[in-house]
């Protein structure tokens, strides 16, 4: 018999007079332990400072944590969205220049024929010939409704929809050609992802952009500029038919010439909802 999907909700807390820590802590202080034991699976920093909350639970509980956590600070402004334990994170390509974000949830929407349809969808960014981009995060079930098409139409236009894979690589040395635990190479743990040199994060870089194992500059790690991630990318999209693809770093990695099973999941790795609508594609 099978099982009924496991749903979880988050909450995207942020504070504009506060950091995240100020916010934590009256959150904390408003929840209390009894209600977080029960209910919250994780709480952490978005890459803007803003407090995620992921949580296991029904409505009439999310609603009582709402109703604490508007307590917590006048000025604290939340905003929740169900999400299923296993998500699809789908890009959507080609929206004109004057598309709004609005205008991609509605039509996601109507796609799904639901109004009331639990799904994410990233801030609009710039995109080939003048177009946008928009990355969806929603559960399973409804992106096979949204893939159907390969298509979505938003406003009068006719937007790609492909569904992200991963490209792997060794997450210790940056290279497509091996798996992690073959590698003997240098441990670039705490280098910086943007131009591959140590003593700043890829949000401090100053420097050219370089991705070190090809030894060229003006091109970061997983860039399309990359001819070795191109490679790597042809052969993932060989094996799976598809035409998407994520460049964030994996556990499980490319042998010489072969690839992983990239629906595999590396060890302890853990993607968060704010994490896969922050990658670029």
């Amino acid at each position: 018999m099978p099982t009924k999907e496991r749903k979880t909700c988050a909450f995207i807390i942020e504070d504009s007079d506060k950091y995240y820590k100020t916010i934590l802590n009256g959150v904390k202080t408003q929840i209390g332990s009894d209600l977080s034991s029960k209910i919250i699976k994780e709480i952490r920093s978005t890459k803007d400072g803003k407090l995620l909350m992921i949580t296991d639970t029904s409505d009439e509980a999310a609603k009582e944590l709402k109703s604490l956590m508007e307590k917590a600070t006048d000025t604290m402004k939340d905003r929740r969205f169900a999400m299923a334990s296993k998500m699809e994170i789908i890009h959507i390509k080609g929206l004109n220049a004057t598309t709004q974000k609005e205008n991609v949830e509605n039509a996601i929407a109507t796609k799904l024929d639901n109004k009331d349809a639990q799904f994410k969808v990233s801030d609009l960014r710039p995109n080939i010939s003048y177009t946008m981009a928009a990355t969806l995060a929603i559960g399973c079930a409804e992106a096979e409704r949204v893939l159907r098409d390969d298509f979505i139409r938003v406003n009068l236009v006719r937007c790609p929809a492909q569904k992200r894979i991963n490209v792997p690589r060794c997450s210790k040395f940056w290279s497509y050609d091996y798996k992690v635990v073959d590698c003997k190479g240098l441990d670039r743990k705490g280098t910086c992802y943007r131009c591959g040199k140590p003593g700043h994060t890829h949000k401090d870089y100053e420097n050219e952009e370089a991705y070190p194992v090809c030894e060229t500059s003006g091109h970061k790690a997983g860039s399309g500029k990359c001819q070795k991630f191109k490679r790597a990318l042809s052969n993932v999209k060989n094996l799976n038919g598809t035409s998407s693809y994520s460049r964030a770093p994996q556990e499980h990695q490319l042998t010489p010439n072969t690839v992983d099973c990239p629906n595999c999941k590396a060890p302890d790795h853990k993607q968060t909802v704010s994490d896969a609508l922050n990658t670029e594609n």
